[in-house]
């Protein structure tokens, strides 16, 4: 062999040798150097956080709306139960609302069946009085972990019962089993006679209920989901459905103080307005949503099929404000916007926001920015403009601004097209928008219809 390549072999053993030896060394340090200890963490299927010994309020958002789905399923079984419901004959009725008392007795926990001595021909006495249409909203969730995998909630909130026609405080305890989806409830009746009031809470001795576990039945279990942007739009989107038809008091007081009494002044003047316009404000859906994120608030912004803001403030999941608009209180975007833009976009802006207020139904506002000599003029009263404003335009109007036009000196005219919104209607609303700004993002308006 030759005498060169016998030394670049030796050269090349020598090398592996000493790489072995560095990483043999390397090995032995790691092996046994101190590793700094990691405190135990216990975490859920279905959520990542720590076991809470002491009660604490929800903040997780999976935690929150698995135990809404968990009382949502409980009032549904509730509801099943109301006779008036069915038209069969009287046996398929007996045999019907049997197989929902079952239901209902296997969504019940095993503490209070005992304690009520709870069966199956005594549900009537016990839960009659809520065989009926029933919306419950939260406003408040603390939760406790019994064990790894089961997580005792108590959720306090308003019962709206359409068959006693009353809205009452209510509230629930529900036990989670987290890991293999189960769940039972306890009713509001146990919470009361056993000190478990949202006041008395926090001081209250919970052994007894985290003493416990939960067996599966045909009827006790509950799914989860992914709970993203598009789905928490949607339930407060949704709760504010409901409460209009049911629970009109709990909108008003939801929204912020300097709001509410800007837009509406009082409750009977917010209730005089969905009484007029129930039906209008009844058909809109979520059309859009965005999500945006403060400091110390998310907003989901939402918008339906005629273009109406619904701006849901929340501070905590499912604890929320909510603006039924975006100009009753000016929002930050909008004046930067403002400020920089050009007259033509401003003035573009300004018919844009009263639109919004024509097609909220919100006259009060939109006759406010009306000039002084043009009110005069034309519309005496706020209860005149409201009645031509409902016989001439459409009841969602679509705005297409088509010429612009500043030829007097800081009055400025903007002709615009009106479709129907709802495309009942084919025929365009031609109109002549007639705009002074004034200070800050202050205007007055007047307008003509042409022919």
């Amino acid at each position: 062999m030759d005498k060169k390549v016998k030394v670049f072999i030796v050269i090349i053993l020598i090398i592996i040798v000493i790489l072995i030896g560095i990483l043999s060394y390397l090995f032995y340090i790691l092996k046994n150097e101190p590793q700094e200890l990691e405190e135990e963490e216990i975490y859920y299927s279905d959520q990542d956080t720590h076991f809470r010994s002491e009660l604490e309020k929800v903040t997780s958002k999976y935690d929150y709306f698995d135990t809404e789905a968990c009382i949502r399923k409980y009032i549904s079984s509730l509801q099943k139960l109301d006779t008036m419901l069915y038209q069969e004959d009287s046996n398929t009725i007996n045999n019907t609302i049997e197989i929902y008392k079952e239901e209902l007795y296997n969504l019940l926990d095993e503490t209070y069946i005992n304690k009520n001595k709870v069966t199956l021909q005594n549900m009537d006495k016990n839960f009659s009085d809520y065989y009926a249409t029933l919306n419950f909203e939260i406003e408040n969730m603390y939760v406790v972990d019994a064990q790894e995998e089961l997580a005792i909630y108590f959720v306090y909130g308003t019962l709206v019962n359409t068959k006693k026609n009353t809205v009452e405080k209510y509230g629930f305890i529900v036990k989670r089993d987290t890991q293999n989806l189960l769940f039972t409830i306890i009713p509001y009746d146990y919470m009361l006679e056993n000190g478990y009031k949202k006041e008395e809470i926090e001081k209250q001795n919970l052994d007894e209920l985290k003493n416990t576990t939960i067996k599966a039945n045909d009827n006790n279990y509950y799914t989860s989901n992914a709970y993203d942007d598009e789905y928490i739009s949607n339930y407060y989107f949704n709760l504010y459905k409901k409460n209009l038809q049911y629970n009109v008091d709990n909108i008003y007081y939801n929204m912020e103080k300097e709001y509410r009494e800007k837009r509406f002044g009082t409750l009977q003047n917010y209730k005089d307005y969905v009484e007029k316009n129930d039906k209008e404000l009844l058909k809109c859906n979520l059309n859009q949503y965005i999500k945006e994120i403060k400091d110390n608030f998310t907003n989901y912004i939402c918008k339906d099929q005629y273009g109406n803001y619904y701006i849901f403030k929340q501070t905590n999941i499912g604890e929320y404000t909510v603006m039924l608009d975006t100009y009753t209180i000016q929002q930050e975007k909008f004046k930067k916007e403002y400020e920089v833009a050009t007259n033509s976009e401003k003035v573009g802006m300004n018919i844009s926001k009263w639109f919004q207020m024509l097609n909220a139904k919100d006259y009060h506002s939109a006759y406010s920015v009306l000039s002084t000599s043009f009110k005069n003029k034309n519309f005496m009263t706020e209860k005149v403009f409201e009645q031509y404003i409902r016989n001439t335009l459409y009841s969602y109007n679509d705005v297409n601004l088509i010429n612009f036009s500043d030829e007097i000196s800081g009055i400025y005219t903007y002709y615009i097209e009106i479709t129907d919104k709802e495309n009942k209607e084919n025929t365009t609303i031609k109109i002549n928008i007639i705009m002074e700004l004034l200070q800050d993002t202050d205007y007055q308006i007047s307008f003509e219809i042409v022919d």
